[in-house]
Order: structure tokens, then C-alpha cells, then sequence
């Protein structure tokens, strides 16, 4: 993996950057690698909603993951389609607890609007037919 780094390093350049990769675990290497090279480098909600969606669109469930706790503990604030996006691809892979699981943890990231994250899981979970789960996590939020 070559690519040619800027100067100065801004979430916009490694948006781009990672964006323009082939391969989704290319992009992840590079996302990690970046806050190394840079020491006062930090990600922001743009980068890490890029991160998870190209790890998302790809299938690398675990990986994104590892991104989403990441950006927990980095006490990023994100906006809340970056939950839609994880949301959908654990309802595509079969993992519909997975979703509501990250759902229910919500509160401990830096988002303060959860509405989109909530109608999607709560519309998934009727395509799924799991109606008594979807009026359970409606009364309860």
C-alpha cells in the first residue's frame, strides 16, 4: 500500500483518502495508520461515518465494529445516519439483536438525536416480522 500523504493531514484529506481505496481493509489500515503519522491528527464524525460505511457496505462486520467502539471511546460526536448505516448492515448480515443491541447503547456516544436510528430499527424489525420486539422498543423509548 503506497499512498501519498499530505503535509498536514485534515479529516476531509483522509475522507478522501480512504474513500478513493479498492479494498475496505486498505481504507481501515490507513484510517488507523493516519493518527499515528500525526500525532496531533484527532477523526471526527465525517471520517468515522465514512470508515463504517465503507466497512458496511462491504460486509466487514467485525471490523466495523471496531471502529464504532473506537469512536465511543474517542468520545466522538457523530451524527446519527452513522447508526442508520451500522444498523442496516446488521439487519442485512442476519444480526438484528446486534442492531438493537447498538441501539440501546446510544447514550454512552456523543450523538443527541437518535430519531432516524430508532424509526429504521423499529421498520426493520417489522419487515422482520418481530412486531412484539418493535412495540417493545417503541414503549420503551
Amino acid at each position: 500500500m503506497s499512498i501519498r500523504w499530505p503535509r498536514l493531514l485534515s479529516p476531509t484529506n483522509l475522507s478522501q483518502i480512504i474513500r478513493m481505496q479498492k479494498n475496505p481493509l486498505t481504507a481501515l489500515k490507513i484510517f488507523s495508520e493516519a493518527q499515528f503519522k500525526y500525532p496531533n491528527y484527532r477523526h471526527n464524525g465525517p471520517v468515522y461515518a465514512t470508515m463504517i460505511g465503507i466497512l458496511g457496505s462491504s460486509g466487514r462486520i467485525t471490523e466495523m465494529k471496531e471502529v464504532i467502539n473506537q469512536m465511543k471511546s474517542d468520545s466522538c460526536e457523530c451524527k446519527d445516519s452513522v447508526f442508520v448505516t451500522a444498523i442496516k448492515t446488521y439487519a442485512r448480515a442476519g444480526q438484528l439483536d446486534e442492531a438493537v443491541s447498538l441501539f440501546k447503547n446510544l447514550s454512552q456516544f456523543n450523538c443527541v438525536n437518535w430519531t432516524q436510528s430508532f424509526n429504521t430499527l423499529v421498520e426493520i424489525m417489522v419487515e422482520e416480522s418481530r412486531l412484539e420486539d418493535a412495540c417493545r422498543l417503541f414503549v420503551e423509548h
